[in-house]
């Protein structure tokens, strides 16, 4: 694997060494396996209990490295210990406390799906189904009327209930209901898949309320106007239900040009190349970064406004002033996705820059502790890069590599196994290294049309289909073996 991951790599040792590094956090005292098998975890080391959702989803690492644990995960926390069957709620921090954060129930819908997608059939998601569904209408139910955005008393992972209209939330529960959609589609459920593809045709819509013509911000409720929030400032997860999308294959929840508008203003307002002048003037907050480290602020004000979150005293102001390792990936992976590559890159070597092991830990992002495990998002960007896609019960495989060199080649993780993909001038090599590879669609990433499939020198028959986002497809299903390649060369 190490070589598979490394020394195979066309890709920049410093990126890879930093959307891998993070995992090692499953290694130290953050992470336990209980004697039932019951994966359990702290948010850090001896931080926050409970396997926390709000800051669990955030991580990408397990997921995609461990998928079976995950899946494990969900079936034994999310949709068990810490699962409320009568109305869906899923506890944010399973038994340990009975409360909602609303960031946290979207963005395990949205593991639900990527679980899915990480498994070899549909086992999973079809005894799963009647609980998925009921944590989908859960968050259904904090939008009262239905047009696709959040209201009321909204627990997050800032530590604080929010109120008004916020883009960051809302945005995660329209990739939520997106999810839920995928996923009542392939188990049949018609009319739950309509109930969410209407109302978030209705939230589109909607969000063009919180967008100001640069970026989306928070509309205040009158009846809670003093309560902390981000309001008019510029949020670093005020897009992340589109990031979330990217990761797992969904279509657009925001309109490209604003979305893009949004990421180029979190760069143009949170990105700093040098943190000490901004902490010199914000000093309330924890020094995660400090004099001569770059990197993104979580929260800026544009506006100049003299009171711009609320609540001037909360203690949570300090969140705002930090720099979170978790929430870098997570936007710097959307960049990517989006194209905005320098942007995305820049972001995610600011982060590797300050833990290249002269001042801090390689393997140590932290944020409320020690080896935190929002960081474990850093394998988003992986996944942005290499334009990953899957779906394992489909036989569903592809990559757009955004990376405009023509010859490219990294590791790639499946349902049942691994290896390496390789584009050069004379076409694609997807090689298996470890496992298998059963296949019934395939994206290469390769852009010249009529095109030749082999697999042990057998030439596999397929259509072709001719769009922007060019797929092969096997009238039956194709097996790759360990050892073995299939390769797609121009007839």
């Amino acid at each position: 694997w190490v070589a598979t991951w490394y020394e195979d790599s066309t890709l920049p040792h410093w990126f890879l060494n930093r959307t891998m590094s993070s995992a090692s956090t499953l290694a130290t005292t953050t992470c336990f396996r209980l004697g039932t098998g019951r994966f359990y975890a702290n948010e850090g080391v001896g931080c926050c209990a409970g396997t926390c959702t709000h800051v669990w989803h955030y991580a990408q690492s397990v997921g995609r490295l461990f998928p079976a644990l995950e899946r494990d995960t969900r079936e034994r926390v999310d949709l068990g210990v810490g699962f409320v069957k009568e109305t869906g709620e899923i506890w944010f921090r399973a038994e340990f406390d009975h409360s909602t954060a609303v960031d946290g129930q979207a963005g395990t819908v949205l593991r639900f799906l990527r679980e899915h997608q990480m498994a070899p059939d549909r086992k999973f998601l079809k005894r799963n189904w009647p609980r998925i569904r009921k944590s989908v209408e859960y968050l259904i139910g904090f939008d009262k009327g239905e047009d696709g955005l959040l209201k009321g008393a909204q627990g997050n992972t800032l530590d604080a209930v929010w109120y008004g209209l916020s883009s960051w939330l809302s945005s995660l529960y329209l990739a939520a209901l997106l999810a839920g959609e995928r996923m009542a589609q392939t188990v049949g459920d018609n009319d739950f898949a309509a109930q969410c593809r209407t109302i978030f045709t209705r939230g589109q819509a909607s969000m063009d309320r919180l967008y100001n013509g640069e970026y989306y911000f928070q509309i205040k409720d009158p009846a809670h106007a003093g309560v902390w929030g981000s309001y008019n400032a510029c949020h670093i997860d005020q897009v992340f239900g589109q990031g979330w999308a990217w990761q797992v294959g969904l279509p657009r929840v925001l309109p490209k040009e604003k979305t893009d508008s949004a990421l180029k203003a979190i760069w143009k307002y949170n990105f700093t190349p040098n943190v000490g002048p901004w902490r010199e003037k914000h000093k309330p907050g924890r020094w995660y970064a400090v004099e001569g480290d770059a990197g993104l602020i979580i929260c800026t004000n544009p506006k100049g406004e003299t009171n711009p979150f609320g609540d001037a005293n909360t203690w949570q102001n300090i969140y705002f002033t930090e720099t979170w390792t978790g929430c870098e990936h997570q936007v710097a992976g959307h960049m990517i996705a989006e194209g905005l590559l320098t942007e995305g890159l820049s972001v995610v070597k600011a982060v590797d820059d300050r833990h290249d092991g002269n001042l801090r830990n390689p393997y140590n992002e932290i944020e409320c502790s020690d080896h935190y495990t929002r960081a474990m998002s850093a394998f988003g960007p992986y996944v942005a890069l290499t334009g990953f896609e899957i779906d394992g019960p489909a036989g569903h495989l592809g990559f757009t590599p955004r990376l405009p060199e023509i010859r490219q080649k990294f590791a790639w993780i499946g349902a049942e196994g691994w290896g390496t993909y390789s584009r050069t001038n004379e076409g694609v090599e997807l090689t298996v290294r470890h496992g298998s590879l059963r296949l019934r669609s395939f994206r290469p990433g390769l852009a010249t049309t009529g095109k030749q499939v082999q697999v042990g020198g057998m030439t596999i028959p397929h259509a072709e289909v001719l769009d922007p986002t060019l797929v092969l497809h096997f009238p039956h299903e194709v097996r790759v073996s360990e050892g073995e390649a299939l390769r797609v060369t121009p007839a």
